[in-house]
């Protein structure tokens, strides 16, 4: 009778040890198809959502579906179109608000992405060594590129190995650089941030290491962290904003040859340059002395510009003729000739 007992109870200890240890599949997502695509259903709120999850096409311009089997497509998972290399071009629809980590990596012959005008978050690596990118227009929408787990030593930027990716478009309206959006932009030379912008955030051009000119203008108050850091070949921040209310740590690092010009009322700013980086500042409100070079033909001129302070020479800058003003000659002086140039008379 003993070991009948202990019998049933050793059947009964298995059996619920069994399932226990046995993982339950009743909740795993179900991966459903149509045509090309491979998807996944999501609930958003009250609405049911698709998620895509894999192409198995071969069209080399692409335009991706706003909605699949009555579902709207939300959303491009993990190296859905990775190492994708027929695909020349892609147009992303505007109910896509999320493109994950290594959506389109090594897509090495990808030219031309238009992305979704409700595009709220490119994951890190998104776009990785495509190759062939080199112009990408950036949504108002987007405010978020580092949705994945892990430290900030494992993330690479949305564009990381995009070499030729030299042209950035910013759509009307872009108020702030989301972290790592530009990380590791090898082929970006110049930025001119746009006057909507408030904030430039941490790591948003780290290690772009042949970016040698930055223009920030007066609606940026704050720099991350090492948002220029390891920008190797920079030389030039120009900066129009009465101050930076906020500057992170090592916003500035690893640029030896870097030269500040910004307002002599942005205290801060200036403070970072000569203070923390030992780099020179030159204020672009206190000119005078200009000098002016004309072309043979007195169809052009250029003029280098002085500061008050230092005395140094800025850079050549455009003028615009506007007219030409004759003065007669007379019994006692020669006449004169004179162009109009943004408001100041230059003899010729």
């Amino acid at each position: 009778m003993l070991k009948k007992c202990v019998s049933v109870l050793l059947a009964v200890l298995m059996t619920v040890s069994l399932f226990t240890i046995i993982p339950l599949t009743a909740n795993a997502e179900e991966i459903l198809e149509s045509g090309d695509y491979s998807y996944v259903l999501v609930e958003k709120g009250e609405a049911t959502v698709a998620e895509i999850t894999a192409y198995s096409g071969a069209q080399s311009a692409l335009s991706i579906p706003g909605a699949i089997d009555g579902y709207s497509v939300n959303a491009i998972r993990r190296e859905a179109f990775r190492s994708k290399d027929f695909l020349t071009s892609v147009v992303i629809p505007d109910t896509v608000t999320f493109i994950a980590d290594f959506a389109f990596s090594n897509c090495t012959n990808l030219e031309n992405v238009t992305l979704s005008s409700k595009l709220d978050d490119l994951a890190r690596a998104s776009f990785y060594n495509c190759t062939s990118l080199t112009e990408i227009t950036l949504p108002a929408s987007l405010t978020k590129c580092y949705s994945n787990s892990g430290t900030w030593m494992t993330f690479r930027g949305p564009f990381n190995g995009c070499s030729n990716l030299s042209t950035i478009n910013f759509a009307s309206g872009f108020s702030k650089i989301p972290d790592y959006l530009f990380e590791g932009c090898t082929g970006i030379t110049s930025i001119n941030i746009p006057d909507t912008v408030t904030s430039i955030e941490e790591r948003a051009f780290y290690n772009c290491t042949n970016l040698t000119e930055v223009t920030i203008p007066d609606s940026v108050k704050s720099i991350g962290t090492a948002a220029f850091s390891d920008c190797t070949a920079l030389e030039k921040i120009i900066c129009s904003s009465d101050d930076i209310e906020t500057i992170g740590q090592y916003a500035v690092n690893n640029s030896p040859d870097v030269v500040f010009y910004g307002k002599h009322s942005a205290s801060n700013l200036k403070a970072y340059a000569k203070d923390t980086l030992g780099r020179p500042f030159y204020g672009i409100d206190h000119h005078s002395n200009t000098e002016w070079s004309w072309s043979d033909d007195l169809s052009t001129a250029s003029v280098k510009i002085y500061c008050n302070e230092c005395d140094e020479g800025d850079a050549t800058v455009e003028a615009t003729v506007t007219s030409e003003i004759t003065k007669p000659k007379t019994c006692t002086e020669d006449g004169e000739r004179y162009r109009e140039v943004q408001g100041q008379l230059q003899r010729l």
